[in-house]
């Protein structure tokens, strides 16, 4: 697994790598659930997100605030 921070002038870059050859996808979990709310969390947290061409690395930006 690797995961890398950089910033922009205005965000937070998080690039997650988890090694899955799987490509990620936003799920709707009920509340009996025990996982899948990983990218529903990234969605509403973050100003974008999305997978790399390949589907290795997803990532996300989130606004710096001042």
């Amino acid at each position: 697994m690797g995961v890398r921070f950089y910033l922009t002038d205005v965000h937070v870059v998080i690039e997650v790598d988890d090694g899955s050859p799987c490509t990620p996808v936003l799920r709707c979990p009920g509340p009996d659930d025990e996982s899948g709310r990983g990218l529903l969390l990234v969605q509403a947290l973050a100003e974008a997100w999305g997978v790399s061409p390949d589907g290795t690395t997803t990532w996300c930006t989130l606004p710096l605030t001042a």
